[in-house]
């Protein structure tokens, strides 16, 4: 990869629609002082043909294309498939993605929130009480509840390693055989392949998913393999809405095959007004919030990125395009 000028001539743009966007622009200006950064809303101020550094979260489409002297992409979020949706910009520019541990630990804490509400049956216990029902439930045990998380990347491993230290029985799956990645605990049962993913959905009483969107998972979890799941299993979505049919999703609840559903992510987000999911009895609707980054830890990471970017030296955490992660 060919070095670029000094960072002191990068001109950074920040892409996002958070609420928070002035904070993420402050905390690199803060962590990168020799580089310029703007948001999207100075408008006027910057020329963009001098950006060589985006720092982006679902850009509008074209809005990258506009950047003729790029560099370099950073992804704001794990995941890239906003991103990769817009064809329109050059795919010989690196994208990267910034991976910090305080996403992490904000994605395992919405993990074992979800699992947690499940195991202790505070879902049965909110649609008791909407009918001023006083009905005990009998307690289950951790270790004879299995737990299944699709995807075992970073957030995956990281959430069934957590599981695990409660004593859960913990299932993990992935496309490819992950069994020797470091750092796994070694009482997590690992699938992987289309009859590993046959096999964990027939045994996960509560199912997570943290799966990345690619063609290969679009639509993965329709009624043929949700039906697989046991009788009264507890669906959990932190990944992407594409990767669920919502639509067989719903039928399975209305039959009671799945008991409830806590949703991170959908198919059209905000999710609309007349969305069945809004007023369902079995349904968790959480607009988005699994995870988020420390803007401070993932400008410091920033710098790091630059510097690598200045001096010619590879880059870390590279997204693969035609993977899709």
């Amino acid at each position: 990869m060919p070095a670029t000028k000094d960072p002191s001539a990068v001109q950074i743009l920040v892409i996002t629609a958070r609420a928070n966007l002035d904070d993420w622009a402050h905390a690199f200006s803060t962590a990168c002082p020799h580089a310029t950064v703007y948001s999207i809303k100075d408008t006027g101020k910057y020329s963009p043909e001098e950006i060589t550094v985006a720092i982006a979260s679902h850009p509008p489409v074209g809005e990258l294309a506009k950047l003729t002297n790029l560099k370099l992409i950073v992804s704001l979020a794990r995941g890239v498939d906003p991103l990769l949706r817009d064809t329109t910009w050059d795919r010989s520019i690196p994208l990267v993605r910034l991976m910090d541990h305080s996403l992490t630990e904000s994605m395992v804490a919405s993990v074992l929130a979800h699992v947690l509400a499940a195991h202790r049956f505070h879902n049965d216990y909110r649609r008791l009480q909407a009918a001023s029902t006083w009905r005990k439930i009998p307690h289950v045990f951790a270790n004879t509840r299995t737990v299944g998380v699709l995807g075992m990347g970073d957030l995956g491993l990281a959430a069934a390693n957590a599981l695990a230290a409660l004593k859960f029985d913990v299932a993990g799956w992935a496309r490819s055989d992950h069994r020797l990645r470091p750092g796994a605990r070694k009482e997590i049962k690992h699938f992987h392949g289309a009859e590993g993913l046959r096999e964990i959905l027939k045994r996960s009483n509560i199912l997570v998913v943290l799966l990345p969107l690619t063609g290969e998972t679009r639509g993965l979890l329709d009624k043929e393999t949700l039906s697989l799941l046991p009788s009264g299993a507890t669906f959990i979505n932190l990944a992407r809405g594409a990767v669920l049919v919502e639509e067989d999703l719903l039928e399975l609840l209305n039959s009671g095959h799945i008991s409830h559903a806590a949703l991170d992510v959908f198919c059209v987000e905000p999710l609309p007004k007349d969305s069945p999911f809004w007023q369902h009895p079995r349904v968790t609707v959480i607009p988005h919030m699994g995870a988020d980054g420390d803007p401070a830890v993932q400008a410091a990471q920033l710098e790091g990125h630059l510097k690598r970017l200045a001096a010619g030296e590879p880059l870390e955490n590279l997204v693969d395009p035609r993977a899709g992660y």
